[in-house]
């Protein structure tokens, strides 16, 4: 089953963004009255009125009616209908309301679609109106809106006018990629596959490579991370092919998303050079459950995990706990004067070249990390079993490791540990 959530999160990716959600979180009491209708709004009910026979003072009947008229109109109708703002007795009223703009904007989409007088870039911007509002009706969880979402994408594709269907194209495939988490595997490789021969048939254009990395990126967020490395994997090799230097970049940091999402149960290499600029000993740390922490002195969340590290490290370390801090500061004799500071009892890395400093260190390059802190844990066997040993699940994985840990009276007293009774 597709997810509704994903696609348009893809599809605000892609740059398709579904109509503000804001709508739906709006406070029911500070909305407008019922009575405050924008102008094409008020045309469209008093028209439809008109057509119907009844009285002028029914004109508020239907404010989502589409009006007959010019493009200029039509779209005029479109924007001035998804800002109103009517006064709601409870949720379901605000939802029907949602609802109705998204139906009435596909309406006039329509409309526009299919006016003599619209030209090629209108229809292209009605495609978008369309396909955002399908989307909305998907997120909704209307029923058949998925299918209808489909299909309509489908269908433009084959619209004659070349901008229309080139737009339907690019809006049908951020829908498959939305859904692709959810596809079966040979559904998914594929998909894979024809994104990244795009990438090869355009000559590295900034849009299908954009278009692969958000697959990529996708799959990731889903917890493919299989497929997702895969995807970052064969997009840097074509990368790498390129002379554009920007790209032959991005094809390093995308071979290190991949090494990334590959460490899991594998065997983690580690080096570099020490803080007291001795190169680091890897294999002496064989046997021991060791955390390789991406960290640095500038990095809030860094700083809030540390005492839980600081406390683990006490408990444990005898037991056969070890800590390799991996510094992505910049400034050397900062990271100095705050290791002093804070008595930190194991190894730091931090490259003697300034130049390979930062987000630039070369594991921080090698293992695609994007954000710290970066907690990875690494079993006795060198292999990493946790790619998020922070708070909890840290001590959770070392106890489970190493076993219960022995509190005794000094780390009570620095680190506020109680003793379970």
């Amino acid at each position: 089953m597709i997810s509704c959530s994903r696609i348009s999160v893809m599809l605000r990716r892609m740059g398709y963004a579904a109509l503000s959600t804001s709508i739906l979180t709006l406070s029911l009491s500070s909305l407008a009255g019922q009575d405050s209708l924008p102008p094409a709004v008020k045309k469209s009910a008093s028209a439809a009125a008109t057509e119907a026979g009844e009285p002028q003072e029914a004109k508020a009947a239907d404010p989502y009616a589409v009006p007959e008229g010019s493009p200029e109109e039509i779209l005029r109708f479109i924007e001035e209908i998804q800002e109103l703002r009517p006064k709601f007795k409870n949720r379901e009223e605000l939802i029907h309301h949602v609802t109705r703009v998204q139906q009435a904007t596909i309406a006039a989409s329509d409309k526009l679609l299919s006016h003599q007088d619209a030209d090629e870039k209108t229809a292209v911007e009605a495609v978008e109106l369309k396909m955002q509002s399908l989307v909305m009706l998907v997120r909704l969880g209307r029923n058949g809106a998925l299918e209808a979402t489909l299909k309509a994408a489908k269908d433009l594709t084959r619209d004659p006018r070349k901008g229309v269907a080139a737009k339907a194209r690019e809006i049908l495939l951020a829908i498959r990629i939305g859904a692709s988490p959810t596809l079966p595997d040979d559904q998914r490789q594929a998909l894979i596959a024809e994104v990244l021969e795009a990438v090869a048939a355009s000559q590295f254009s900034r849009e299908s490579v954009g278009t692969a990395y958000a697959l990529g990126q996708t799959l990731e967020e889903a917890g493919k991370g299989a497929s997702a490395s895969e995807c970052y994997e064969k997009l840097s090799e074509l990368l790498s092919k390129s002379e554009d230097p920007e790209l032959n970049g991005l094809s390093v940091s995308l071979k290190g998303y991949a090494r990334g999402l590959q460490l899991p149960g594998k065997f983690m290499e580690l080096g570099g050079t020490t803080l007291s600029g001795k190169p680091l000993d890897w294999n002496a740390y064989r046997g021991k459950v060791v955390l390789v922490d991406f960290w640095a002195t500038w990095c809030g969340p860094c700083l809030e995990e540390l005492p839980n590290v600081q406390r683990l490290y006490q408990l444990y370390h005898d037991k056969g706990f070890e800590v390799v801090g991996v510094s992505l500061d910049e400034d050397r004799p900062r990271l100095e004067a705050f290791l002093e500071r804070e008595q930190i009892p194991w190894t730091t890395l931090i490259e003697p070249d300034p130049a390979a400093r930062g987000w630039k260190h070369p594991l921080a390059v090698r293992y695609g990390i994007r954000g710290i802190p970066a907690a990875i844990l690494v079993n006795e066997d060198g292999k990493v079993i946790s790619m998020a040993a922070r708070g909890p699940e840290l001590a959770a994985q070392l106890e489970k490791l190493l076993g219960p840990a022995e509190v005794d009276a000094p780390v009570l007293k620095k680190f506020g540990v109680f003793k379970k009774p």
